[in-house]
């Protein structure tokens, strides 16, 4: 991949920061379209828009289409995760809804660095 698109110098690292500037800015707008839609409407369509991101990612060739298609990556990102600790919340009592966040902030890195 390095040598296919060209990533020398700081261009990995450019390429991967460029993901967290949308993933910030998006989140509370995301917030606002949960509260005005359904969370199962939207976060199927932040499932498919992710999913639509990562097949086009697919036929990136160039570093400039590297960091365009991380941005929108990370639009589409932005919102999931507080879209899904919301729909725990509403969909189990108090209690076990604190439980199920914290096993989702606990597990969720420790499954993803293996």
């Amino acid at each position: 991949m390095s040598k296919d698109l060209n990533l020398i110098g700081m261009r990995y690292n450019t390429a991967l920061t460029v993901f967290f500037v949308p993933y910030s800015l998006f989140e509370v707008p995301s917030n606002i379209v949960l509260k005005l839609l359904r969370p199962s409407i939207w976060i199927s369509i932040l499932c498919f828009a992710w999913g639509l991101v990562m097949t086009l990612m697919g036929i990136v060739s160039t570093y400039q289409g590297l960091v365009i298609a991380r941005f929108f990556l990370g639009v589409a990102e932005a919102g999931f995760f507080p879209a899904a600790t919301y729909l725990l919340t509403i969909c189990k009592i108090a209690l076990y809804s604190t439980l199920s966040a914290g096993r989702v902030l606990v597990e969720g890195p420790i499954l993803t660095s293996f």
